[in-house]
């Protein structure tokens, strides 16, 4: 089976109308990623459908267009919307409006190697045109490099699927060369991930040294979090390598290549203290969210982590002995008793709830307000723009969700929310 395969024949019908046409419609709905196009593309021209300097030429210039498109309509907005726009943007992400206006002039003078370097990066390369729109690029300068950037990329795609159609097999099988490169991006992308955090952490320490004040110790329930709840630099290695490979094992079921990071761990604990009682982590992993909560104060005795992940279960019992951990579908928690009948005052889910089928989404909600006090509360991250349960389901059981927080500094960015009763009955 190898629907890339497949469609190419469809677009060698429209000559080279198709290759314009569809690397134009990837950038308008991408659907499908660019990498399995550019790589199926490549592999036809090793099959004959087109030469490579032809494919090569009209894939960029299909891109290119799919480019102009957003740009113009970052244009559009006018510069006093736009740059209100990104003001109010990037107070989120705590940049006061003169560093804004510094990185506006720094686009400006030097957005070519902005708008290059772009294009060699996954999905951000569908956006940064329109950023370029709002921020009034110079067309000449912008579109030059975000072509030669298109052809960088393009470039490398379509020669993976070239040499394997001309040079590895005789019959190459086009998706399942995507499925390959899919997997060697990810790869970059870990070690990019691994390698911005170890510099920020150096950099952090850096600055902290050089301040030249020593640490000011509290005492009493001012005192800082305990040491060593934080991960070393090993261990941060170590946790994004286990979720990788967990990810490579079960995707739906991990949905992630890389823990969460501290933002989004500290956004999801704000509201949890040592007076909200016993603790429920679902899904917990390796324990960013636990580690996270002991910083809050809550004593380790008083967390219940329920893991579904044999592998990630006993690396959770390794670090935190005193814990209880469950290793169990979250969507049977209602037939679990964590902690001898006391109610838990918060549940705290990592659960790529998004990827979860409704049904399982219910018994799991159903199950963790079960054990939630009447006044406890569920909290529950997501990456996309609205809640992650769909208003019927908070409906049939009876809840409400209101957004409390989100992490930007995240990768990626995330939000937050609570969902609690909508009638909370007095505790008794």
């Amino acid at each position: 089976m190898d629907p890339l395969g497949d469609l190419m024949p469809w677009i060698a019908v429209c000559s080279v109308a198709g290759l314009f046409g569809i690397m134009l419609v990837e950038r308008l709905l991408p659907i499908l990623p660019s990498y399995g196009l550019l790589v199926a593309v490549g592999v036809a021209v090793g099959e004959g459908y087109w030469s490579l300097p032809l494919a090569l030429v009209m894939t960029v210039i299909g891109g290119t267009a799919g480019c102009a498109l957003f740009y113009g309509l970052g244009w559009g907005l006018g510069e006093a919307r736009a740059g209100a726009l990104l003001r109010r943007t990037a107070g989120f992400f705590g940049m006061a409006p003169a560093r804004v206006d510094r990185c506006i002039a720094w686009v400006r003078d030097r957005g070519a190697v902005f708008a290059l370097v772009a294009q060699l990066v996954p999905t951000v390369r569908l956006v940064v045109p329109g950023i370029a729109g709002l921020l009034r690029a110079r067309p000449m300068m912008f579109f030059t490099a975000t072509a030669l950037g298109i052809g960088l990329w393009n470039g490398l795609f379509i020669g993976t699927g070239y040499a394997a159609a001309s040079l590895i097999e005789p019959n190459p099988n086009a998706s399942s060369i995507a499925l390959m490169v899919l997997v060697a991006l990810l790869s970059l992308e870990l070690m990019g991930t691994m390698m911005w955090r170890s510099f920020s952490r150096r950099r952090q320490a850096v600055a902290v040294s050089s301040a030249g004040a020593p640490p000011v110790l509290m005492s009493g329930a001012a005192m800082a979090p305990r040491p060593g709840t934080g991960p070393t630099r090993r261990q941060d290695a170590a946790d994004d390598f286990a979720f990788f490979r967990a990810w490579l094992k079960a995707p739906l079921r991990v949905a992630a290549v890389v823990p969460s990071g501290r933002a989004l761990a500290a956004a999801i604990t704000a509201e949890i203290g040592p007076e909200t009682g016993p603790v429920i982590e679902l899904g917990p992993g390796t324990g960013a969210f636990t580690r996270a909560l002991l910083g809050r104060g809550v004593p380790e005795s008083r967390l219940a982590l329920v893991e579904a992940g044999p592998d990630f279960a006993a690396l959770l019992q390794r670090r935190f002995p005193a814990a209880q951990v469950l290793c169990m579908d979250a969507a049977r928690l209602g037939t679990a008793d964590p902690f001898d009948g006391e109610k838990a005052g918060a549940v705290v889910s990592g659960l790529p709830v998004l990827s979860m089928p409704p049904k399982t989404v219910i018994g799991i909600l159903d199950g963790a307000f079960r054990h939630l006090r009447p006044d406890g509360a569920f909290y529950q991250f997501t990456y996309g723009p609205r809640c992650p349960i769909p208003r019927a389901i908070l409906d049939r059981l009876g809840l409400k969700a209101v957004k409390t927080g989100r992490a930007v500094a995240n990768v990626p960015p995330a939000s937050v929310y609570r969902i609690t009763r909508r009638w909370q009955r007095p505790p008794a």
